[in-house]
């Protein structure tokens, strides 16, 4: 009888160990397949929200400018014309850098018109500016010549002070008829032009201290009227005196000024040569000056105070026989 031998041996028996091997080996490949999964479903979830962020994102309105025109309607008269997509809050135009005219829109309206411009003789540009309901702002500059324009722009009126005198003046771009000026309760004046047709200017003495209202009315020769009026404050200005010592040799300067503001110093020029003389803030000062020649010696002193716009000059001579 053919027997089949069995050489393979006696079958092992597998140890706890190696059971517990294997255990960790599935265990580590579940967790593996775990966190795959997770990154998949968070990857997937991130492009879901994006594309929804993405789909909520409002476009940007394109903004377009509003059409600005001006228009000549007759050989001297222009008409300005405003479109836009948005309300228009107002225009305003002017003619070089001249006063400017505003025109204010009203509810909703988005376009707008304003005739009968008149274009001044010459050469000039037409500025206009829109203003939106969005505070946006928008610039046009359009030029325009006219042989026999008409004149409607203003004169300018306006009053400079110099220390303690006021310079009052009126300009136009092509000719002035007459300036009035009136000082607090003072009588009012009329200045004329003279050489210059297209200014007129006058320099006075300011004689008040307190605040005092100038009223300055420039008119020009199409009737065109500007009203200029400024309220000015003039402090009380010291007090210079002259006198000599006994030969006259010695010019004696004494300066007084009010209580509230003292004086800084005084500038002496004698016959054209100057000095500083420094004062230490007092109210009454006095000082000697020596004469540097024979015969006229001519003397003029500037008296400063803490306050720069206070100050006054006052002039004199005296011959001395040597």
């Amino acid at each position: 009888m053919n027997q089949i031998l069995d050489h393979s041996g006696p079958k092992k028996k597998r140890s706890p160990n190696d059971i517990n091997d294997i255990k960790k080996i599935v265990k580590v490949f579940s967790i593996i397949i775990l966190i795959f999964g997770v990154a998949l479903i968070g990857s997937g979830t991130f492009s879901i929200v994006n594309a929804i962020k993405y789909k909520n994102t409002p476009v940007e309105e394109e903004i377009a400018e509003p059409t600005i025109l001006a228009e000549k309607v007759s050989d001297a008269v222009v008409k300005i014309s405003v479109k836009h997509q948005y309300t228009i809050e107002k225009v305003t135009y002017n003619w070089d850098d001249l006063s400017a005219t505003t025109q204010k829109g009203v509810a909703d309206q988005k376009s707008m018109e304003i005739s009968n411009i008149g274009i001044p003789t010459g050469e000039h540009t037409l500025k206009v500016e829109v203003v939106d309901i969005n505070s946006r702002k928008y610039i046009e500059e359009f030029p325009f010549t006219c042989e026999e324009g008409i004149d409607s722009i203003d004169p300018v009126a306006d009053v400079v002070v110099q220390g303690r005198k006021i310079e009052i003046v009126a300009t136009d771009e092509t000719e002035l008829q007459y300036v009035t000026y009136k000082i607090g309760n003072d009588e009012e004046k009329t200045l004329y032009p003279k050489d210059d047709k297209k200014r007129i200017s006058e320099v006075l003495d300011w004689p008040y201290t307190e605040a005092t209202l100038i009223t300055v009315t420039a008119v020009d020769t199409s009737n065109n009227v500007n009203k200029y009026e400024h309220s000015i404050e003039m402090h009380e200005r010291p007090k210079i005196s002259f006198s000599a010592n006994s030969d006259l040799s010695k010019i004696i300067v004494k300066i007084t000024s009010p209580s509230d503001t003292p004086l800084t110093g005084a500038k002496v020029t004698l016959n054209g040569a100057v000095q500083e003389v420094p004062i230490p803030n007092v109210t009454e000062y006095e000082f000697e000056v020596s004469v540097t020649q024979v015969g006229r010696n001519d003397i003029t002193v500037e008296a400063h105070t803490t306050n720069e716009d206070v100050y006054e000059t006052a002039s004199g001579f005296i011959n001395y026989g040597g």
